[in-house]
């Protein structure tokens, strides 16, 4: 993961995401070519995307889009500010403005269908949990989260 971060190693994305395609497939949560389905990769802040020269998020969820044979929608954006921070500092955020919000425009690619959001990794879940009530404000269907990997 930390070479697709900071080594901008689009072949790493690529395998990465063949294989969350596959995996979404053979457990039964994206079926190839479901027309009520649509990936939306969890946006990476512009200025830190910039920065690394690749949203990571982004390349994999297109893989995985391609792989399946649906369409990958940036649906999401995310406000300025800090990105991932420990439970102390979200506790005294609380009560602040969403940190994602929606693409205008973005709401009839989400309305009624089956979202698969993606990201890299999933540390604490509430990233993915807080994209997912953006997505369901937006009219989605189903959220279902897939990453690449879990920390315990």
């Amino acid at each position: 993961m930390i070479d697709i971060k900071h080594a901008r190693w689009e072949p790493m994305a690529e395998l990465l995401g063949e294989a969350l395609a596959g995996q979404l497939g053979a457990c039964g949560a994206l079926e190839q070519g479901d027309r009520g389905a649509v990936v939306v990769p969890v946006p990476s802040p512009w200025l830190r995307a910039r920065a690394r020269g690749i949203d990571h998020a982004g390349a994999i969820a297109g893989v995985v889009a391609r792989g399946s044979g649906v369409r990958c929608v940036r649906a999401l954006r995310q406000r300025l500010g800090g990105t991932q921070v420990d439970a102390e500092a979200r506790s005294a955020r609380a009560g602040a403005r969403e940190r994602f919000v929606a693409v205008g425009g973005a709401r009839h690619c989400v309305a009624g269908m089956h979202v698969v959001l993606v990201d890299d990794v999933r540390t604490t879940g509430a990233t993915l949990e807080a994209c997912s009530r953006v997505l369901r404000r937006m009219g989605a269907a189903r959220v279902t989260a897939a990453v690449i990997a879990v920390r315990e």
